[in-house]
């Protein structure tokens, strides 16, 4: 049974148990805090591969921040009525079937069993892949936001020849693979749009290059830019790029088109501009500048026009990062000696201070603008870990053995 105190929202805004026969899709608000009672099974023949599989399943549900998963093995398919009484407590029945040449999922509210969503998958292997698939399927139809359980982060770490390199884990810490292979120092690695690659930069002896990562080849293209002096941030909807160069002395930020790289100053200061955000459009571009002795945040177009700073935020601030819906800017600030972690909702004008312990840096947003990835510093030694700032859940991601640090979410 779905409970009253629940935000729940269907096409109209109804309960399910009102809408009658007219077709239901479940809504949940992304800033709601509680969680569905899931009850998730499967009819077949029950292994070692289906419990796995089911387990990583519920694990990526319970990850969302939506769902509150009790996983069940599968079971045979004349017992999918025992199946169903067992689901009656809670909110959500969903089950795989296996059948030949495919792999179907089900999900049904357990009041009246309205089919929410439904979708088949080809073949028969029951892979980690999959159940992440499975997952952003279902919170996307269920939700109306993108799933985070195929999304990965990129960030830098010792490898175990103690060299810095460029590594790729998956949104829950598994699978934690180097890219790079090379001696250098490696600062600031940034997603390309649709995961194709990375901008990074290497630190060699007297000179700072900045290159490109491809994927899937992991061929390094340096790219002819100088005096860099900050990440290379591309734009997600234009072919441009946005760097930190100082070519008169101090480091202002320019547009570099791409791929020829001509580039246009777009700042212009005596003072440090620098940690440039896109907005999820492309359209206009959050900074961090010190010309009035302090680092403030400033806003500005994609071609440097209508600078303003952000007054409601009117404290030392470091590595902002917009959201992917557009709706809110993270950021670090000093409180109390320490850089902390807050969020900024623009149309509130609200600054709203996160949970965190530490000497936090370089948070980014997750696809689903409700998660962040974040390096944090305690005794010398980082660590990175994922925050809901719905819920104000943190889980580890990697830690301090690697010293990981400059994470980035993919989106």
């Amino acid at each position: 049974m779905i409970h009253l105190g629940l935000l729940i929202f269907l096409s109209l805004a109804w309960p399910i148990g009102l809408l009658g026969d007219a077709k239901a899709t479940l809504r949940i608000s992304k800033d709601f805090p509680g969680r569905l009672r899931v009850f998730l099974s499967g009819t077949g023949k029950a292994t070692q591969e289906t419990e796995k599989f089911l387990s990583i399943l519920g694990r990526d549900l319970n990850y969302s921040g939506y769902f509150n998963v009790s996983v069940k093995n599968f079971v045979s398919p004349d017992r999918m009525s025992t199946l169903k009484l067992e689901a009656k407590g809670y909110d959500l029945l969903c089950f795989i079937e296996k059948q030949p040449e495919k792999i179907r999922l089900v999900a049904q509210e357990t009041v009246g069993w309205e089919m929410l969503f439904e979708s088949s998958y080809s073949g028969q292997e029951l892979s980690s892949q999959l159940s992440h698939q499975v997952a952003d399927d279902l919170v996307l139809a269920l939700i109306g936001r993108p799933g985070i359980a195929q999304s990965q982060i990129c960030l830098v770490a010792l490898d175990n020849n103690n060299k810095e390199q460029i590594f790729i884990v998956d949104y829950d810490g598994e699978n934690l693979t180097p890219v790079t292979r090379t001696p250098d120092k490696k600062l600031f690695p940034r997603w390309l749009p649709g995961k194709i690659g990375l901008f990074f930069l290497s630190v060699r002896v007297n000179r700072i290059e900045a290159a490109r990562l491809i994927f899937p080849t992991r061929e390094i293209q340096v790219l002819p830019l100088s005096f860099l002096a900050g990440a290379l941030l591309p734009n997600p909807r234009y072919p441009e790029i946005l760097g930190v160069l100082s070519h008169e002395g101090n480091p202002e930020i320019y547009r570099i088109d791409w791929p020829s790289l001509a580039s246009q100053r777009l700042t212009f200061s005596r003072f440090i501009d620098t940690s440039p955000t896109f907005s999820p459009d492309g359209e206009q571009v959050i900074f961090v500048s010190d010309r009035t002795g302090q680092p403030r945040l400033y806003l500005m177009t994609r071609t440097g026009s209508q600078l303003r700073p952000l007054k409601e935020i009117d404290f030392d601030c470091y590595s902002p990062d917009w959201s992917p819906d557009g709706t809110t800017l993270c950021f670090t600030a000093i409180r109390g000696g320490e850089k902390n972690l807050a969020i900024y909702d623009f149309s509130e004008r609200k600054i709203r201070w996160l949970p965190t312990v530490g000497e936090v840096s370089h948070p980014s947003w997750a696809p689903n603008s409700r998660h962040l990835v974040y390096a944090c510093a305690q005794g010398g030694k980082s660590q990175l870990f994922v925050l809901d700032v719905v819920s104000g859940e943190i889980r580890r991601l990697i830690s301090s053995e690697s010293q990981p640090h400059s994470p980035s979410w993919s989106r």
